[in-house]
């Protein structure tokens, strides 16, 4: 009975120990896994101090501007806008304020937006003979206007009415030209410069001629372009090529028929010194030949086929 007790005394004590085991060591085991949380939160730090340098690539954006203005930098010639002024000339007119006042000069019609500040540039009519023009503040947009030409010789006399005389004086410029060229009508360029609302300048070109046989001024066709620019090849051909033709027109076989600048280009409507720089390039092309002569422009040129 004794040996029974002692073993029934031994199994309770290890059934006893046995729970408190399970007891601890599982409650432990189970509680264990929310130790990670203050391990969680010492992480968050790192991960959001390292994450912050991808926000300060920001600096990258800064470099824009660098691109900006490289790409600007690249010069380019504006081109010739669509709603440019575009000036044309119309006639030789006359307006009269009164029945002793009146006034002769260029009718001018615009075909595109407003032209700013127009002005005619000084007319030369022969070596010694100009006319000049007074500035219009504008031509607004498809309409045309006046411009007063008077002589230079008459701004001493403004109410004589020979100050208005641009015809006479193209008559007398036409019979002490050349009298190999009396069957030319005598023709002078004419320019007006004028601005668009955006600052660009341009030039309207025409010849203004003076027709012998009916005793009147009319304007050959109007040209544009943009004011300022350096001529190309296909502006310096479009002053070879009537001078070429008005010494064509002129030839007389196995001779050399010399023709002074001033004379030549009172016939092609060129001023002198585009005349003088035609002539020169096809001296240089062996078109024309040359020779020094005591006047204007220093030569007198000739065919060189002739």
């Amino acid at each position: 009975m004794a040996g029974t007790k002692a073993g029934a005394t031994t199994f309770a004590v290890g059934l006893v120990l046995t729970l408190v085991w399970i007891f601890f060591f599982r409650r432990n085991k189970t509680g264990h896994p929310q130790a990670p949380t203050p391990v969680h939160i010492e992480n968050k730090p790192e991960t959001h101090i390292e994450n912050k340098p991808v926000f300060e690539n920001k600096p990258v954006f800064e470099n824009k501007p660098t691109i900006i203005v490289s790409t600007g930098a690249a010069p380019a010639p504006a081109p010739v806008p669509d709603t440019r002024p575009q000036l044309i000339f119309d006639s030789w007119n006359m307006v009269s304020r009164a029945m002793d006042d009146w006034q002769y000069g260029f009718r001018i019609s615009n075909n595109g937006e407003a032209a700013i500040d127009v002005r005619v540039k000084r007319l030369q009519i022969s070596p010694q003979t100009f006319a000049s023009s007074d500035a219009l503040p504008q031509i607004p947009a498809y309409e045309n206007a006046f411009i007063p030409v008077f002589l230079e010789a008459y701004k001493s006399a403004p109410d004589s009415p020979e100050k208005w005389s641009l015809l006479n004086a193209m008559k007398k410029a036409y019979e002490a030209r050349d009298k190999r060229v009396t069957s030319e009508d005598y023709v002078i360029p004419i320019i007006a410069k004028y601005r668009d609302l955006e600052d660009n300048e341009y030039e309207s070109t025409a010849e203004l001629h003076y027709v012998p046989a009916r005793q009147e001024l009319t304007f050959g066709a109007t040209r544009q372009r943009k004011a300022n620019e350096p001529p190309n090849a296909k502006e310096e051909f479009r002053h070879e090529k009537p001078v070429l033709d008005f010494l064509d027109r002129h030839r007389i076989p196995n001779q050399a028929v010399i023709f002074l600048v001033d004379d030549v280009s009172t016939c092609v409507g060129l001023s002198g010194a585009d005349t003088a720089a035609a002539l020169n390039r096809l001296f240089a092309k062996k078109r024309v030949y040359r020779s020094p002569i005591d006047a204007r422009w220093d030569f007198g040129y000739w065919l060189a086929d002739f």
